[in-house]
C-alpha cells in the first residue's frame, strides 16, 4: 500500500531543477504501480489480507500507536485482560465499558508520555477501540439475515432471489477458494451495493419448527446436497474482515465443540466420522491430546496451535 501510494506522489512531483517529470518517468511510474497491483492482487483475497486491510483494526492500531509507548503496550494488555475475566470490559455484548476504558488508559506507566503527562482518550479515540472490539466478537450480530425466497436451481452456486429489509433482491454467490473455511468461502459477487463482498458466516434452517445453524462440516463437501438452498433459509452474511476474525475465532473454539460430539450429533448431520473434513478430525485429535496435557500447559497448547492457523 504504501509503495502504492508513493508511486501515486511521484507522478505529481518536480525534479531539484524545478521541471515537471518527463513523460517518460510518468509512464515508468505507472507501469511500476500497474505491476505492483498485478503482484499483489491475487493477495486482497486471503482471510490475513481482509484483518489487516480492515480500517477498524487499521483505526484502533493508530489509537495505540499514537497514545501508548511501545514499551508499555505489554501492560496495557494485561490491565485489559483483568477487566476482561471480571466480566467488567464490556457493558453488554460487544461494547465496550468506558468507563473502565479510561481506568486503564489512565492508569500507571502505561499511559504517561515522556514527560509523565496521561494523554485523554478522545470521543474518536474510544469509538475506534469499541468499535474493534465488536469485531472480535463471536456470532452475527455484525451480520446482515438475508432470507432465501427461491433459487434457479436450487443450490448455492446459482442466482438467488433473497429479502432484506423487506426489499426482494436477485444476489449470486462466487467462491473465494480454500483459504477460506467452508462457509466463509462463499462471498456475493453481485448484487446490492450494500452486500457486495460480503461472505457467508452463518447459515440458518427450519428444521421441524425449530431454528438451526448449518454446519462446517456439512458444507465441507462442497457437493449439490451440502449447499442445496431451501425457501426459508437465512443466509448471515458479513464483511471481509468481520469473516476472517470468525474463521480464526472457530478454529481456535472447535477443540471445544469437537470434544462435545456424540453418536447422535453425527447422526442428525448424517455424516460418518470420515466424512466430517480435515478440520474437524484435527480438533478432535487435538482435543484428545489436550486432555493428557498438565493443566497449567494447555493454554501454551491452544494458543501455539493458534499461532499455525493457515491464514
Amino acid at each position: 500500500g504504501k509503495l502504492l501510494r508513493r508511486s501515486a506522489l511521484l507522478a505529481d512531483e518536480r525534479s531539484d531543477s524545478g521541471v515537471l517529470m518527463s513523460e517518460q518517468n510518468v509512464e515508468e511510474v505507472a507501469a511500476a504501480a500497474e505491476a505492483l497491483k498485478a503482484r499483489f492482487s491475487g493477495l486482497v483475497d486471503l482471510p490475513a489480507c481482509a484483518m489487516l486491510a480492515s480500517p477498524r483494526v487499521r483505526a484502533a492500531g493508530q489509537v495505540l500507536a499514537g497514545a501508548v509507548k511501545d514499551d508499555s503496550l505489554g501492560q496495557l494488555a494485561i490491565q485489559f485482560v483483568k477487566f476482561l475475566r471480571s466480566g467488567k470490559l464490556f457493558s453488554e455484548p460487544g461494547r465496550l465499558n468506558k468507563t473502565c476504558i479510561m481506568e486503564v488508559w489512565c492508569s500507571g506507566d502505561a499511559a504517561a508520555d515522556d514527560d509523565g503527562i496521561r494523554p485523554r482518550i478522545t470521543t474518536e479515540m474510544f469509538q475506534a477501540l469499541d468499535d474493534f472490539a465488536r469485531l472480535l466478537t463471536i456470532g452475527t450480530n455484525d451480520a446482515v439475515g438475508v432470507t432465501v425466497s427461491s433459487s434457479e436451481s436450487g443450490t448455492l452456486t446459482d442466482n438467488l432471489v433473497g429479502v432484506w429489509r423487506g426489499s426482494r433482491m436477485n444476489l449470486r454467490f462466487t467462491d473465494a477458494g480454500n483459504a477460506w473455511g467452508p462457509m466463509a468461502r462463499w462471498r456475493i459477487a453481485e448484487g446490492p451495493t450494500a452486500l457486495l463482498g460480503r461472505h457467508l458466516v452463518a447459515w440458518e434452517r427450519s428444521i421441524g419448527g425449530s431454528r438451526e445453524y448449518r454446519s462446517r462440516a456439512e458444507l465441507a463437501r462442497c457437493d449439490a446436497a451440502a449447499l442445496n438452498v431451501r425457501r426459508g433459509d437465512v443466509l448471515q452474511l458479513a464483511l471481509a474482515d468481520r469473516a476472517a476474525f470468525l474463521e480464526l475465532a472457530t478454529f481456535d473454539r472447535l477443540p471445544i465443540s469437537a470434544s462435545l460430539l456424540r453418536e447422535d450429533d453425527l447422526s442428525v448431520m448424517e455424516s460418518p466420522l470420515d466424512e466430517l473434513g480435515t478440520e474437524l478430525k484435527e480438533a478432535m485429535a487435538f482435543a484428545e491430546q489436550e486432555q493428557k496435557l498438565p493443566r497449567q500447559t494447555r493454554t501454551a497448547a491452544r494458543l501455539t496451535r493458534l499461532a499455525e492457523f493457515p491464514l
